[in-house]
């Protein structure tokens, strides 16, 4: 009986010590997404640039793309940690910048994961999802 316990509690530690933290205030959403960056909408993205795509393509207010060398590109929610309830979407500057409008609260895309501190010195947290690019040019965005 006590060797259940045991091995219920070394389970149960080994699941939550698994799970990953979860900082952002972005809730989550279902995404599986399937983008050809070789389509004419993409072809402003480049190693060190960002693009921004509206909720149609998916996530809880759309994806901001940001290109890193080596044909790796990180996939964030476009919505504004900040500002979640409103949906408010992050404007990008074209490369490694994005910022909520309302605020000017910045968040750089080269940080893992990029956050920003507030002027009440609050931490904030974009949502990241997981990438694949195949060779023939399909980006997978999913969590």
């Amino acid at each position: 009986m006590h060797r259940h316990i045991i091995i219920a509690l070394f389970l149960l530690l080994v699941a939550t010590a698994c799970e990953e933290d979860d900082l952002s205030t972005v809730p989550k959403t279902n995404v599986y997404t399937r983008i050809d960056i070789y389509k004419d909408q993409f072809s402003d993205l480049a190693v060190g640039t960002s693009i921004a795509l509206d909720e149609s393509y998916g996530g809880y207010a759309g994806f901001i793309l940001f290109q890193l060398p080596m044909n790796e590109i990180r996939a964030f929610d476009r919505c504004c940690p900040i500002h979640v309830d409103d949906k408010e979407q992050l404007e990008i500057d074209g490369g490694a910048t994005a910022f909520c409008p309302t605020d000017s609260i910045y968040f750089i895309l080269t940080d893992t994961p990029p956050h920003s501190l507030s002027s009440d010195t609050s931490m904030f947290y974009m949502r990241q999802y997981n990438t694949n690019l195949s060779s023939d040019g399909i980006l997978t965005i999913y969590n």
